[in-house]
């Protein structure tokens, strides 16, 4: 293995102290930096697998390119791998309010009930006693008495092909610094699974079965425009034509694709024989897929197709041996600022969690005719995305017998709170309908409501406009700075990953070669990431 000389060990602990002490004090305050976790979020990221400075990347890869004496310097890995999420409670729990794993659903005149220990309270019509009103969800029934519960139990699923190339720029001894260039990228397939379900209390009778949801399942595939049942002001009609366009929750969704390529230019600076340390910088090229939020968990392949740069560096040193026995100490950095871009995102108004689904008027006229829009279509923009910095700290433990190699280690992970804004202004005259109220659960003509929420009517709060009222309307109306960019957003997030492996080389071949196996679990540390596990496999070639 390495054979240590005072100078070299000397060398490399300070710079080790120092990049770990920047790293780490970068990572809290990057992650650190952005507000709280808000209620009612729309899109969530999850990491890419195989990313610098993670296992199923770097176990047992660290001197690979050095393996064959007198070769060329260059080293090849293949890395299937796969994995899942878990704790699928949680991850609900960041798609829904006030941190509920389920939510009530139900019309004005259901029965309510709130049960305390093992008894229940309530039991009249009393919509206080549900999280959210199903006349927005264009669920209308002739009792207007519907009832149900819904869940997210979200899974992501994930596999794919690691593809690792390693070269030296110029033939030198394995212990001389030298020049070098790494190129990597998966092959990833994604899925994402929202897993809604529902348990309905009270399913009521449809005022239309072909033109209104049955329940909260058919509600959220987006394919019925919002009915308006007849009543004093109107006729029967749809209010909008399409249906929504966003926000969608409808079974798996999936892709496969290559994810983001990662390309470095590094530096050997300490190669003793018992050490080792670099160096490098190097860039993020997006080559998977951006959001485009027509539905809610939607797969997404690589960084949401941020180009980015990157910087790092790996040490290792021997800390034991005896014989063909050896212990050592790897440890290896990477961070990463992320480019801007622009994609869709789905937002709330600021303190009204699910009003992206409320139904809204997209100007005075509308409101006159009671020509309502689902709000999902008009509250999803295209925004410019700031993800900034990202950040990852791998060490480990790797105990060698002659041929045999076993690795024990643990990455932390730390990113920031993106940051978003309009990519054009927001558009003027958006007002919330006045919905839900009335014996026939009706639009009024020309009611508008800036107090209404997803769960409450507030009986007595609607303003109706007349055509001589435009500038009264326009005071009604929502702002740009009345969006909450924060629901739309990506938080903070930290992780810790634990792994093991296991690796057999044959150094002795003309190429020599060698085999790894090993699995981690992801553990987060906040409500913006998720935890999984995942298990690879590698096969290598040194040339």
């Amino acid at each position: 293995m390495y054979n240590t000389s005072k100078k070299g060990v000397t060398l490399m602990r300070k710079h080790v102290k120092i990049s770990l002490l920047l790293l780490t004090a970068g990572a809290y305050a990057h992650a650190s930096d952005g507000t709280a976790f808000n209620d009612s979020k729309t899109f969530m990221y999850i990491r890419p697998p195989f990313h610098s400075a993670f296992p199923e990347k770097e176990a047992g890869w660290y001197d690979r390119a050095l393996a064959r004496e007198c070769g060329w310097g260059g080293a090849f890995q293949i890395v299937p791998f796969g994995g899942r999420s878990t704790h699928s409670s949680d991850i609900g729990k960041y798609f829904m309010f006030c941190g509920k794993s389920e939510l009530i659903v139900a019309e004005d005149l259901a029965a309510g009930s709130q049960s305390i220990g093992a008894e229940a309270i309530g039991g009249s019509a009393n919509p206080n006693f549900r999280d959210v009103n199903a006349v927005h969800f264009n669920i209308h029934t002739t009792g207007r008495d519907f009832k149900s519960t819904i869940r997210f139990r979200p899974r992501h699923s994930y596999a794919g092909v690691g593809l690792d190339y390693k070269q030296y720029l110029h033939r030198r001894d394995a212990c001389e610094k030298k020049w070098w260039f790494e190129i990597s990228t998966p092959l990833l397939w994604v899925q994402n699974d929202m897993r809604l379900t529902e348990s309905v209390i009270t399913a009521g009778t449809p005022i239309s079965v072909a033109n209104t949801n049955a329940n909260m399942v058919e509600a959220f595939k987006g394919e019925k425009p919002f009915f308006r049942p007849a009543g004093a002001d109107s006729l029967a009609a749809a209010i909008t034509g399409s249906g929504w366009n966003f926000g969608k929750i409808n079974n798996k969704r999936d892709r496969f694709r290559p994810a983001d390529i990662e390309v470095k230019i590094g530096y050997d600076y300490l190669c003793e024989d018992m050490c080792h340390a670099e160096g490098y910088i190097g860039g993020v090229i997006p080559t998977g897929n951006r959001p485009n939020a027509e539905y809610v968990f939607e797969p997404i392949v690589g960084d949401n197709f941020h180009g980015g740069l990157m910087w790092g560096g790996s040490w290792g040193w021997e800390i034991w041996s005896s014989c063909d026995r050896y212990l050592h100490i790897e440890m290896a950095t990477n961070g990463r600022y992320l480019f801007r871009n622009t994609q869709n995102r789905s937002m709330d108004v600021k303190f009204k969690p699910w009003s992206r689904y409320q139904l809204v008027y997209r100007s005075f006229t509308d409101a006159l005719s009671a020509a309502a829009q689902e709000g999902i279509n008009v509250f999803t923009r295209k925004v410019e995305v700031r993800p900034r910095f990202n950040k990852a700290l791998l060490s480990s433990l790797v105990y060698t017998h002659c041929s045999f190699q076993a690795e024990a280690g643990y990455t932390f992970w730390a990113k920031t709170a993106e940051k978003i804004k309009l990519d054009n202004d927001f558009e003027t005259g958006v007002t919330f309908a006045s919905v839900g109220q009335g014996a026939a659960s009706n639009l009024s003509l020309g009611g508008i409501n800036r107090a209404i929420t997803i769960k409450e009517n507030f009986d007595g709060s609607t303003i109706n406009v007349t055509a001589d009222q435009a500038t009264l309307y326009n005071n009604f109306a929502l702002r740009e700075q009345d969006l909450d960019f924060e629901s739309a957003s990506s938080p903070c997030a930290l992780t810790h990953t634990f792994y093991g492996s296991l690796s057999y080389r044959w150094d002795d071949l003309c190429y020599p070669i060698f085999i790894n196996a090993g699995g981690s679990y992801e553990v987060s540390s906040s409500i913006g990431a998720i935890n999984r596990w995942m298990v690879w496999g590698k096969f290598g070639l040194s040339i």
